[in-house]
């Protein structure tokens, strides 16, 4: 009996995540603007939902369970990208010194100095973003992610001024991050 129950517990589970499917495409879509990150960022987050169902609290809102899920795959995705990208620039660097060609930034390419010092700052950024409060984090990827307020206050179902409003602490609060780590 008891496996029945766990059962059925699985079945609802999975039938109210996957009705919110059409709404996680969408907002993958927004953030990525690829159509196959987008795929791949839902799947991503209905796989750790349903790995970690145990940890969702039935009668509480699935929807913005998922939302957080999705955004925060989505973070996680962007700095393992940027940690890629710095691993595999110096291996082009090595690669060009051996064939003895020599290695001359094209025109408007930044300095080496100045691409490490771009990384540190968005590694920065990125640190500042998981740390803001999740009202004005959510709000400032999705305004991020080129939605406009209108779309914004739609979406998580707020007043226009309340985005507004939240979209222009979370921008003081990143600014005055970036100051005291100067």
């Amino acid at each position: 009996m008891h496996s029945n129950t766990q059962a059925l517990r699985l079945v609802e589970f999975e039938a109210d995540a996957t009705q919110f499917r059409p709404y996680l495409e969408r907002l993958a879509q927004s953030l990525t603007h690829n159509h196959y990150d987008a795929d791949d960022l839902v799947q991503e987050t209905l796989t750790r939902a349903y790995r970690f169902r145990g940890r969702f609290t039935p009668g509480t809102n699935m929807r913005a369970w998922l939302t957080r899920i999705l955004k925060n795959s989505f973070i996680n995705t962007r700095r393992m990208a940027a940690r890629e990208r710095r691993v595999l620039d110096p291996i082009s660097l090595d690669q060009a010194e051996f064939e003895n060609q020599p290695i001359e930034p094209r025109d408007g390419d930044p300095s080496p100095e100045e691409q490490v010092i771009q990384g540190m700052l968005a590694d920065r950024v990125e640190d500042l973003l998981e740390s803001l409060p999740e009202p004005y984090r959510s709000t400032l990827l999705l305004h991020l992610g080129d939605r406009t307020y209108r779309e914004i206050s739609r979406e998580l179902g707020v007043p226009m001024g309340t985005v507004m409003s939240r979209l222009h602490r979370a921008r003081n609060l990143l600014r005055a991050g970036l100051a005291s780590q100067s």
